[in-house]
């Protein structure tokens, strides 16, 4: 609202420095009053430069406006709406996190990555993230986190996930509801220190050519993950996900509402592929915040 605002003045004083620039070509000894020729005679110089200034800031703060996304007061009733979806869960809200990616090109996931790891994003405590932004393709495109549950754990996560067109190209659990539209899996099975430890020394083809009923393999090609630097990136390890794509009215997506929750029981009907009573609620509030993005 206050950028609106904003934008609004600096077009209004645009407007009028403009017209002086042209009044300036057209000043009339006989008609024009004494104080506009003296006025004229004295700013004429600075004025083409002014109005070429004003108009240069109002162009920037639009295109600011444009890539950073919806205005405060719509991200904060946005985040009211995620929540309220994380307060119907049972068990703790931080183990049952929410959130909403939102779909960018990469060199943008990548400027909003590197300012969420600053200062000193290169701190080694950091290092696993970095190396999962460095990955990132400029002009494809990636869901990066928007908004996060309140109490979720990483509120500033970087994780950002590929997708496009075609199924090979959707990573993760966010690229699995981009392609999908809607899924719900659980009872993955739990990481321990041990997987942890080998995430650090072996690739993903080495992974997936372990035993079919290693745990870690599962894990991989169950979360569709691409790159070790991303599961070494990871806090924590989710065993129960459930996602949808959020639509405005475009022709694609705006992005994707994530829940993923590491309880011991999932927080829905895992028997039921449409996630049962809270499967309904998931989609009902993911039409909500398509409506409130618009």
């Amino acid at each position: 609202m206050r950028t609106s605002r904003w934008l609004a003045y600096g077009s209004a004083f645009f407007a009028l420095v403009a017209g002086l620039v042209a009044a300036a070509q057209n000043v009339n000894d006989k008609t024009d009053p004494p104080w506009f020729r003296e006025f004229i005679l004295k700013y004429q110089p600075s004025l083409p430069l002014v109005a070429f200034g004003l108009a240069f800031i109002v162009f920037l703060a639009q295109l600011g406006q444009g890539i950073w996304g919806p205005p405060r007061y719509r991200k904060a009733t946005v985040q009211q709406v995620v929540d309220g979806l994380v307060s119907t869960l049972p068990g703790k809200a931080k183990h049952n996190r929410i959130t909403l990616f939102r779909r960018v090109k990469g060199w943008r996931a990548l400027l909003y990555g590197l300012w969420r790891l600053s200062p000193r994003p290169w701190h080694p405590a950091k290092r696993d993230k970095l190396k999962a932004l460095w990955r990132i393709e400029w002009w494809a495109d990636y869901l990066f986190p928007y908004i996060r549950s309140s109490e979720g754990r990483n509120p500033r996560c970087v994780s950002v996930f590929q997708v496009g067109e075609l199924a090979k190209d959707c990573e993760g659990m966010a690229g699995r509801a981009w392609e999908d539209g809607f899924f719900a899996r659980g009872e993955l099975p739990r990481m321990r220190d041990t997987h942890r430890t080998l995430m650090g020394t072996l690739t993903v083809e080495e992974i997936r050519g372990r035993a079919p009923q290693d745990r870690l393999r599962v894990y991989v090609e169950e979360t569709r993950i691409r790159d070790t630097n991303q599961l070494r990136a990871f806090q924590t390890f989710a065993r129960h996900f459930m996602g949808q794509t959020i639509s405005t009215g475009g022709p694609r997506p705006w992005g994707v509402m994530l829940l993923d929750s590491d309880e011991d029981s999932a927080p829905f009907d895992t028997e039921d592929e449409t996630g049962g009573t809270f499967g309904e609620v998931f989609r009902t509030h993911g039409a909500t915040l398509g409506y409130i993005l618009r």
